[in-house]
């Protein structure tokens, strides 16, 4: 099958919807499919290979709000020039904005079968008193009707944001297919040396606790709520360390935090990292944290999982169906700071507790977001639709 994906990010951007592509893609090709991904760029060339992906990228830098019917124009013509050469069978948009109406006419001109995957904050503004409704909200809004009604088949990663989606008025049929992840890439036994000289080069020692969080540091996660906790924890385990993996427009706020808080002392920040290299930031952790105000999904909970880790996570949006409490991992009440530190104390001071909950988290893992179920799933989905 010929595949082309329609996504407005892809590595080297980093991201979640980067992650998700690219290790799809990768999934299709090594099964025999060919795979082309469109996508914007905000480097120089429009062609490269990729590990026998054919990628092409627009060659403008990106500008949400400002290019994107420019970026929707170009993407017509790069996608009918690449079905001339190597007709497609199927087109896979991920996101609805920028590249939605794009899809729709491509759909109509080329006369192929269309799947949306719904993938984050842009497709909806449920969290707008959060932190306004941005532009991809805005301008998203008025295309999700038509995009999603054109599609035949509409996916989303979890029950979460398909509840939402329906709640917004969508009376189109979501299928709900996790995200996944490589299984043999979170191997906490062949990652062990690594993990052991990370800790090293962030000067954690021997007689040190590691609690490692990665998100882009963003309005929507809530590190304010895990820095408070922090302080609570360093009073009874002062040989904790928090290791943060991201960067964003939020940094400043972060850094203002743990001085105000006075444990910027016990937090490393290492901003971003390629997404090769995470599995052994999660391999050299004691306990992973997410703490956040809302998840579409939570990938960095299921890759930390599948490294064998105990997971400590808010409540919030889709976070409960990767995280069985008690079990795979501990919830806690957003922006609850007691809660939280009360959590992490009992974890970090049982290593046989985390021990478990790390093995049954990687279970859960395999049985349900490993990468190659989630990518029979979308194949068997282009089948059917066909």
């Amino acid at each position: 099958m010929n595949i082309c994906m329609v996504t407005p990010f892809y590595p080297p951007h980093i991201g979640g919807t980067q992650v998700v592509v690219q290790s799809l893609a990768r999934e299709l090709t090594n099964r025999g499919h060919r795979v082309t991904v469109v996508t914007s760029a905000s480097i120089d060339g429009d062609r490269q290979k990729e590990e026998r992906i054919r990628v092409t990228r627009l060659t403008f830098p990106r500008a949400w709000g400002t290019t994107h019917l420019t970026e929707a124009v170009l993407c017509v013509r790069e996608i009918v020039e690449e079905h001339k050469s190597e007709p497609f069978d199927y087109l896979h948009l991920f996101h609805v904005f920028p590249f939605g109406i794009t899809a729709v006419l491509l759909k109509k001109v080329l006369h192929l079968p269309l799947m949306t995957t719904l993938m984050g904050l842009e497709t909806y503004s449920l969290h707008g008193r959060l932190y306004g409704p941005g532009l991809a909200a805005r301008f998203s809004g008025p295309l999700r009707p038509l995009v999603l009604t054109v599609s035949d088949v509409v996916t989303a990663p979890s029950v979460a944001l398909a509840g939402y989606m329906h709640a917004q008025g969508c009376k189109k049929q979501i299928e709900v297919i996790p995200h996944g992840v490589n299984l043999e890439e979170y191997n906490s036994t062949s990652l062990r040396v690594g993990a052991r000289d990370l800790r090293e080069n962030l000067g954690i020692g021997p007689d040190e606790q590691m609690i490692l969080t990665v998100h882009r540091l963003h309005q929507v996660k809530d590190f304010t709520t895990a820095i408070r906790a922090l302080r609570r924890v360093l009073k009874e385990r002062p040989n904790t360390r928090l290791v943060v993996v991201g960067q964003g427009p939020q940094f400043e706020r972060l850094r203002v935090a743990a001085e105000n808080e006075h444990v910027a002392s016990s937090i490393t920040c290492v901003g971003s990292v390629n997404h090769d290299e995470l599995p052994i930031y999660y391999a050299a952790a004691d306990l992973f944290l997410l703490s956040t105000f809302y998840e579409t999904f939570g990938l960095v909970l299921v890759e930390a999982m599948a490294a064998s880790r105990c997971v400590v996570a808010s409540d919030a949006g889709a976070v409960r169906e990767i995280v069985q409490d008690g079990i795979t991992g501990f919830l806690f009440p957003v922006g609850n700071v007691d809660t939280l530190a009360t959590i992490l104390l009992r974890t970090l001071a049982d290593d046989k507790l985390r021990s478990e909950i790390g093995h049954r988290a990687r279970r859960r893992v395999v049985d349900h977001y490993s990468l190659a179920k989630t990518a029979q799933r979308y194949l068997d989905r282009y089948t059917a639709s066909r």
